[in-house]
């Protein structure tokens, strides 16, 4: 399997935070971090070689090796789609410290709906409602609304909230992103348009 580009995906990030008062502890937790990044990088230069077992088990020890840091869960998320294994992957979201946050919900509801599980069309029916009656939404819950808008209320709704994105959010990072989910939904089905957020063929 090779390592896909993320065209359009906007990953949370997940910051590291240490409880640890003691200096002596806080050595420990660096040098912990440290090893299981090893364990990471080892992941990534096996997915590259398309060495999927080893890749699975590098990644499975940086997890196991620091649980908290769930950007190694979104690593094995990436990594299980790029091999069409979505059921898996979708367990892996589960064992999030929030699956209910909208924006790992919504992507379990894609991974559902890519298996055809009835359960999807309430998943993001519930998550779409939820972007919708947040008071203030961050440019990435406003980029996922939009893709749910386009889902739900069709291209031409979804392409005015696009024009209102690009009124509020204008640094590079942010539009280089709406520009592509703007260019997908004017190319894609609105299903396409989901799976593509999650780089599914």
């Amino acid at each position: 399997m090779r390592i896909k580009t993320l065209t359009i995906f906007v990953f949370i990030t997940f910051l590291l935070v240490s409880s640890c008062k003691n200096a002596k502890i806080e050595n420990i937790e660096i040098k912990d971090n440290k090893q299981c990044e090893e364990f990471n990088k080892k992941h990534v230069k096996f997915a590259i070689a398309e060495q999927n077992d080893s890749a699975i088990y590098y990644i499975d020890k940086a997890i196991k090796c620091n649980p908290e840091h769930e950007n190694y869960k979104f690593s094995k998320v990436r990594f299980l789609i790029g091999l069409n294994k979505y059921e898996e992957a979708e367990k892996v979201l589960l064992t999030f410290k929030n699956p209910e946050e909208p924006t790992i919900k919504m992507n379990i509801g894609i991974l559902k709906l890519k298996t055809n599980d009835a359960q999807s069309e309430n998943i993001l029916k519930d998550v779409h409602s939820k972007f919708e009656n947040l008071k203030s939404k961050s440019s990435t819950y406003f980029f996922y609304k939009i893709a749910l808008d386009n889902y739900f209320y069709g291209k031409d709704y979804a392409l005015n909230q696009i024009k209102e994105y690009k009124r509020e959010y204008t640094t590079a990072y942010d539009l280089q992103n709406i520009n592509a989910l703007e260019n997908s939904i004017m190319n894609n089905e609105k299903k396409e348009v989901l799976f593509k957020l999650l780089n599914i063929n």
